[in-house]
């Protein structure tokens, strides 16, 4: 019995040492990766904006990523200027700093802090690594634009803005523009990045106006455009600040906020052009004219690309790890596109194919009602997941977990969170997407199982 006591006093004495007293979190910085430490701030950015498991708080002295190894930390409901303690360990993560925590015990939640105001910095001061977690702020013109990388500077030097795929920031930037960033600076491997934490966080001038996407044929009398934004209040005049060449319009109307349906009075050519300027976004922004070619033939296929496509080492999107993938489709003669904020049915009802590749971070309610819908409606869906264990960011989700908040119920297949590896094999199950396939390998991947056995 005394040495059953003996060893609790051993671990609450063990507890204790680890966390002595707070520090601040520059001297949390200055320790060692594995150094146990507790520190208290006041948030600056909440769980979500980056990830469900990453969030931001700020001392007078410095501030930091605070990160949870498989934690969710929205279930704390954490508030901006809220007051927090936050017990883990030191680690740097890609150059990145950061405090991880294994727990939501590991947050003590206290009352309302002193508002953090952002630091005004010049852009080149944005790459200091003594402000990396700070809240700041910085303008600058727009030296490029390659979404989600931003670059500017105010004439100190260029530094970049990148904008997190879960902030549901839109591209809509664009070169030589002026504009004002607040944000959380966080690194990656050598590159300072400035993250915006929601579109209130960015002050620009919207110069631009309203771009066609894609012009699409919905039958032989109907053509739905789709465009970049926004439609502010304008009415087209038919057949003359909106054509189609040889073919006479008979009516339009609004179907979405994006989106002009028109219907024409004869039947639409196989391969045809239209033609449209005046068009007007909510700031009063008006396109010269445009003109976009359109085909009955045309196959629209859509690649998911913000949910955690590009989260730690993994980068499945169609300029990176699926580039061969998006060229084989469009050697096909299908026109490819990406998403990278949240769907709407406004948008994806627009496509005939939707691929989910890979994703981290799980899919809203209303974005798994337009998944559906889509399908419903008679939309192909491509699911690619991968080997259970895959989190790349963390966060408590894989693309198995991800797939299996809808595939059970809707498709009436579950993901299994196992990781198969398969040599190459000439063992192939017969079915219409292994026709012509002499032999398939599989390098960490899961198996599927069939829930409804009416599924073919």
């Amino acid at each position: 019995m005394r040495k059953y006591f003996s060893v609790i006093i051993f671990i609450l004495l063990s507890y204790v040492s680890i966390y002595a007293s707070t520090v601040s979190i520059e001297a949390a910085k200055s320790l060692k990766d594995y150094n146990h430490v507790e520190i208290k701030g006041i948030v600056t950015s909440i769980p979500g904006p980056f990830e469900n498991n990453i969030f931001f708080i700020q001392d007078g002295t410095a501030g930091i990523n605070v990160y949870g190894n498989g934690v969710d930390f929205t279930g704390l409901k954490l508030r901006r200027n809220q007051e927090v303690i936050v017990r883990g360990m030191m680690y740097t993560h890609k150059q990145n700093r950061e405090i991880t925590v294994e727990s939501l015990d590991s947050i003590i939640l206290l009352g309302d802090g002193e508002a953090i105001t952002p630091k005004p910095l010049m852009t080149f001061n944005v790459n200091d690594n003594d402000n990396q977690g700070m809240l700041v702020k910085t303008s600058g013109k727009i030296l490029s634009v390659d979404f989600p990388k931003i670059f500017i500077d105010d004439g100190s030097g260029k530094t970049m803005v990148y904008i997190r795929e879960n902030t549901g920031i839109s591209d809509h930037f664009a070169e030589n523009i002026y504009a004002t960033f607040c944000g959380v600076i966080g690194k990656y491997n050598n590159e300072v990045e400035l993250w915006p934490r929601s579109e209130e966080d960015i002050e620009i001038t919207d110069l631009i106006p309203p771009e066609i996407v894609l012009v699409k044929v919905e039958d032989d009398n109907t053509i739905k455009i789709f465009f970049s934004e926004e439609l502010g209040q304008f009415t087209p005049v038919l057949n003359k600040t909106v054509k189609i060449k040889d073919i006479n319009i008979s009516d339009f109307e609004f179907p979405g906020k994006k989106t002009l349906l028109l219907k024409t009075s004869e039947e639409l050519p196989s391969n045809g052009e239209i033609y449209i300027k005046g068009v007007k976004d909510t700031n009063g922004n008006v396109s010269l004219l445009r003109k976009k070619t359109f085909s009955k033939y045309d196959v629209f296929v859509l690649f998911d690309e913000g949910h955690g496509q590009r989260a730690g080492n993994a980068d499945w999107t169609i300029n990176g790890g699926f580039s061969d993938f998006a060229g084989e489709i469009m050697k096909l003669g299908y026109n490819v596109f990406s998403i990278n904020e949240n769907f709407e049915s406004e948008y994806i009802d627009n496509f005939d194919t939707l691929i989910l590749s890979e994703p981290n971070k799980p899919y809203t309610n209303s974005e798994i009602a337009s998944i559906e819908s889509f399908v419903n409606n008679g939309g192909g869906l491509f699911l690619i997941s991968d080997h259970g264990g895959a989190d790349r960011n963390g966060n408590g989700w894989d693309a198995v977990k991800v797939f299996n908040e809808f595939t059970p119920y809707f498709l009436g297949i579950r993901f299994n969170s196992d990781d198969l590896e398969q040599f190459e094999t000439r063992d192939i199950f017969d079915s219409p997407f292994t026709d012509n396939v002499n032999s398939i390998a599989v390098w960490n991947g899961c198996s599927i199982e069939i829930l409804d056995k009416s599924v073919t």
